[in-house]
C-alpha cells in the first residue's frame, strides 16, 4: 500500500473515530458528563498530540511521532500546572519538552526500525530528564536530593568528558 493511500486511510479512520465519539457523547448522558470534565484545554492539547502519534502509527511513518509526543508533553505540563496552580514550575518543567521529543524519536525509530533514531532518542530523553532533575532541584521543585543536587551536575560533566575522550 502506498504512503498516500495509507495517509488517506489514517485520516479517514481518525475522522470516523471522532464521529463515533461525538455521537456517543450525544446519546449517552453519563458519557456527556465525563466528556465535559475532560474537555479542558490542556486535555485538548494532549489529545491533539495523541492524534498525531496515532496518525503516525496508522501510516507506519514515524515522522509524526516527535511532534505528537512534544505536543502531548506540553499538554501534560499545562495540565499539571493548571491543576496544581504551581506556575513557578515552568522554570524547570521546560526540560521535559526535549524529553518528550526523545520519546517521540524512540517511538519513531521503533516504527521505522531505525536503531540510530532510537539511540538519539534515548540520549535526548536522558538529557531532558537530567536537566529537569537539576533545575527542579535548584529551583525548589524537588527536595529529595537536598543540598547534594550539584553532585548530579558533576556526574553529567564527568560523563561528557569520558564520552569526548572515547570518541576519536
Amino acid at each position: 500500500m502506498e504512503s498516500k493511500q495509507r495517509s488517506g486511510m489514517a485520516f479517514g479512520i481518525i475522522v470516523l473515530l471522532i464521529g463515533v465519539y461525538l455521537l456517543a457523547v450525544q446519546l449517552v448522558p453519563s458519557l456527556r458528563d465525563w466528556a465535559q470534565q475532560l474537555s479542558t484545554w490542556p486535555m485538548i492539547v494532549i489529545g491533539a498530540g495523541i492524534l498525531l502519534m496515532l496518525l503516525s502509527a496508522i501510516t507506519r511513518d514515524g515522522n509524526l511521532m516527535v511532534p505528537g509526543s512534544v505536543v502531548a508533553t506540553v499538554g501534560a505540563i499545562l495540565l499539571v500546572n493548571t491543576g496544581g496552580g504551581n506556575h513557578l514550575s515552568w522554570s524547570y518543567a521546560w526540560a521535559l519538552i526535549p524529553a518528550g521529543a526523545g520519546v517521540g524519536e524512540i517511538l519513531g525509530g521503533l516504527l521505522n526500525n531505525q536503531r540510530e533514531s532510537i539511540s538519539r532518542g534515548l540520549n535526548t530523553l536522558a538529557t531532558g530528564l537530567v536537566l529537569f532533575i537539576i533545575f527542579a532541584s535548584f529551583f525548589g521543585g524537588l527536595t529529595w536530593l537536598g543540598p547534594f543536587w550539584p553532585v548530579l551536575v558533576i556526574v553529567v560533566g564527568l560523563w561528557l568528558l569520558v564520552r569526548a575522550l572515547v570518541r576519536k
